[in-house]
C-alpha cells in the first residue's frame, strides 16, 4: 500500500528543468532513518545502547553509549557511523569494531573504545551529512505526514486494538485499552499521526514481532515532551520533543529534538516504509522557473507582433 505525501520534499531528488537545476541532498528522509538508528537535533544524554548508527547535533552527555552493535545495509556506507557535532562530555563510547568511524566535532573528554577511526575537532564533509539539511529534511517529512488524511481502519477487541495498513490521525487518550497490535503484510506501512504536546506512551504490543517496527511510523508532530514508559514497536518522529523514559526497548529509528536515554535501548529495525514522496522543485529553483516563464511570455508577445 502506498501513500502520497503532499508538500515540498527537500531531499532525495534532483529538480531538473529547462531553466536550471537545484542542489539536492543525497539522502531522503527515509534514507536518513535507514542510515541512522538515532538522529537528535540537540543533546543526547545516554547511559544505554543504540544498536545502529547515531547522529547527534548537540553534545553527548551521561555516562556511556554503546553504538553500532548491529549493522544493516545503509544508503551511504562511506559516511561516519557515529557523529557528535558538539562535545563528548566524559561519556564512554563503546564501539569495539575496527570498521566503525566516529566523528566528534567539538572536544572529547570521554573515552572511545576500539573504533577503527576517531576524528575529533572537525566534521569532514565527505563523512558527515550537513546538519541543517538533515534536520530540515526530517522536519519537513514529519510535517508532510501530519497532513495526510486518515485511510486506515482498526478493530477493537476485548484487550485492545488491531491496526491495519494505512494512515491514522489519533490522540492516544482516545484509546482506553492497553494493547496495540498490527495486522500488516509484507510491503505494507502504518503511519500514526499523534496529536498532543505532552504524552506518555504506556501501551503494550503483545505478540507483535519486533521486525514489524520496520513498517510503522509514529509521528508525534506536536509533542514537546514524551515519556516512553513501555516498549514501542515502530520508528518515532518527534521533531519538537524531548524523549525520556525508555522503560522498554524501542524497535525502530528515532528522530527527536533531544533524548534522555537513561533506561531501555533503541534497537535496529531498519525502516522499510512504503511511502511515496513527490518530486517537487525546492524553493531555490522557483526564481529561475519564474524568470523562464517570463522569457516565454516575451517570446510569445514578439511572435504575435
Amino acid at each position: 500500500m502506498k501513500f502520497t505525501v503532499s508538500g515540498i520534499c527537500l531531499a532525495g531528488f534532483m529538480a531538473v528543468g529547462p531553466f536550471g537545476a537545484a542542489q539536492a541532498a543525497s539522502l531522503s528522509a527515509v534514507e536518513l532513518l535507514q542510515q541512522y538508528n538515532l538522529v537528535v537535533k540537540g543533546d543526547l544524554n545516554s547511559m544505554q545502547e543504540v544498536e545502529g548508527n547515531v547522529y547527534v547535533g548537540g553534545n553527548l552527555t551521561g555516562s556511556a553509549l554503546q553504538a553500532v552493535k548491529k549493522k544493516a545495509p545503509v544508503p551511504d556506507a562511506g559516511l561516519a557511523n557515529v557523529v557528535i557535532l558538539g562535545n563528548n562530555n566524559e561519556v564512554t563510547l563503546n564501539i569495539n569494531d575496527p570498521d566503525v568511524t566516529v566523528v566528534i566535532g567539538g572536544t572529547n573528554t570521554g573515552v572511545v573504545n576500539e573504533a577503527g577511526t576517531v576524528i575529533v575537532g572537525s566534521t569532514p564533509a565527505e563523512l558527515v551529512p550537513d546538519a541543517s539539511t538533515v534536520f530540515s529534511t526530517l522536519d519537513q517529512w514529519s510535517t508532510d505526514l501530519s497532513h495526510l488524511a486518515t485511510t486506515g481502519t482498526y478493530t477493537e477487541g476485548e484487550q485492545g486494538y488491531t491496526f491495519g495498513a494505512g494512515v491514522y490521525n489519533i490522540s492516544l487518550d482516545d484509546f482506553r485499552k492497553m494493547a496495540f497490535t498490527y495486522d500488516l503484510a509484507e510491503g505494507e506501512t502504518i503511519v500514526f499521526n499523534v496529536s498532543g504536546t505532552d504524552l506518555a506512551i504506556h501501551k503494550n504490543w503483545p505478540g507483535v514481532p519486533f521486525e514489524l517496527g520496520r513498517q510503522v511510523v509514529w509521528n508525534f508532530y506536536e509533542a514537546e515532551n514524551i515519556s516512553i514508559d513501555a516498549k514501542v514497536i515502530g520508528s518515532v518522529l518527534a521533531p519538537k520533543a524531548t524523549l525520556s523514559g525508555f522503560s522498554g526497548s524501542l524497535e525502530g529509528s528515532v528522530f527527536a529534538l533531544a533524548v534522555n536515554l537513561t533506561n531501555g535501548e533503541i534497537h535496529l529495525q531498519q525502516p522499510d516504509f512504503d511511502i511515496d514522496t513527490p518530486v517537487v522543485p525546492v524553493p531555490a529553483t522557483l526564481p529561475l522557473l519564474i524568470g523562464g516563464l517570463g522569457a516565454l511570455a516575451v517570446l510569445r508577445r514578439r511572435k504575435a507582433a
